[in-house]
């Protein structure tokens, strides 16, 4: 992803409950970089291993997250792995969605990283 790309995160929310406080955003952004990978592995393995009860488990967790970050680029794909999961569904809607998650959220811990390293 270029250093120009536009940031897929808005804090936004975080800013009005921070009240604006620098350290309770970054306190916030390092929360979520130590986090989200490993959520999305245990989200991953349950999908290759078939536990939709996980599935839909993390999905709900991240949906959550993805909302307070205002990772709003995801948000549909999460109530679609949600739904599925609890449908017990598989197909290339879910997987494509699985694989929009982890693509999205792979570039907005990037991005946070580097605004980390300003």
């Amino acid at each position: 992803m270029s250093q120009s790309a536009p940031p897929l995160y808005d804090f936004a929310f975080l800013n009005e409950v921070g009240r604006g406080d620098p350290a309770f955003l970054e306190r916030m952004i390092r929360l979520f970089l130590s986090d989200i990978p490993p959520i999305l592995a245990e989200l991953n393995r349950a999908y290759e291993q078939d536990d939709p009860a996980i599935v839909k488990s993390l999905a709900h967790r991240l949906k959550s997250t993805a909302e307070a970050m205002g990772i709003v680029s995801i948000q549909q794909d999460l109530v679609v792995i949600e739904k599925m999961a609890a449908d017990q569904l598989k197909g290339r809607k879910l997987d494509a969605s699985i694989s929009r998650l982890n693509q999205v959220m792979e570039s907005v811990c990037s991005q946070l990283t580097a605004r980390l390293a300003l």
